[in-house]
């Protein structure tokens, strides 16, 4: 709907402004910590070397992280995993002293996902490079919506912080916040329950992959659904219908 997409397009306006201040804010607050607590009082001081490219080799997991630094925030370009590797990958919050703020690659043998507080996007083009990834967890800084439309098919569970200002998960779907419109629906979930406030299901078409079912929150004074499939209120128009 014309509701929808002007929606859409505020949001991913909001995204750029956003992912701007909040990296600064993110910043400060770190540096304010890290002078609190006295630990790792180097973190995120290093506002030169922009375009710097390094890897940092992780101990605790033997992950090698491919980065660039820019105005003293990190973009992690890609990862090398260790031949012992679980699938599991936890983004670190910096590296070399820069607060890490966006992923542009990581590995095709990611399985699962966790992004820190103060990323708030996947950059590039060279998604899907997750061709494995079955469960991502998302900061409340995450501000990118459209890297949603580049994740794997595979994907079967989102979490999202509850205090995300944009999105929040319910029913197996990642909705705006408002839980007015599905923004995406994950292409490995088997079932997803529709919340009862959402109104716009358009995207919801485009992520069907393994989807079986479709339920309906009782509430919900737009839609229907029946033996798993997704009709109007009136049960007089079909929807939606999983494979």
């Amino acid at each position: 709907s014309g509701r929808a997409a002007n929606e859409e397009k505020l949001l991913e306006e909001k995204s750029q402004e956003e992912l701007k201040r909040l990296a600064a804010e993110v910043r400060a607050k770190k540096l304010a910590e890290a002078e609190k607590t006295g630990a790792k009082r180097d973190a995120g001081k290093k506002v030169t070397n922009n375009g710097l490219k390094g890897q940092w080799t992780e101990p605790q997991t033997g992950i090698v992280w491919h980065y660039e630094i820019n105005n003293g925030m990190a973009t992690i370009l890609r990862i090398e995993t260790p031949s012992q590797f679980d699938g599991h990958v936890s983004v670190p919050e910096y590296i070399d002293g820069n607060f890490v703020t966006c992923i542009r690659g990581l590995s095709p043998n990611v399985v699962s996902l966790s992004v820190p507080e103060g990323v708030g996007c996947l950059g590039g083009t060279s998604v899907p490079w997750l061709p494995r990834l079955e469960a991502l967890s998302l900061p409340a800084s995450w501000r990118d919506g459209k890297s949603f439309d580049i994740l794997d098919p595979s994907l079967k569970t989102v979490t999202i912080n509850p205090s995300n200002e944009d999105f929040t998960v319910s029913g197996g779907l990642v909705c705006d916040k408002g839980m007015r419109r599905v923004v995406f629906c994950p292409g490995g979930a088997e079932e997803v329950v529709l919340p009862e406030d959402v109104e716009d299901v358009t995207k919801l078409f485009r992520y069907t992959g393994k989807l079986r079912s479709i339920r309906v929150a009782s509430g919900n004074s737009r839609f229907e659904a029946r033996d798993g499939v997704l009709y109007d209120k009136t049960l007089t128009e079909l929807v939606c219908w999983p494979e």
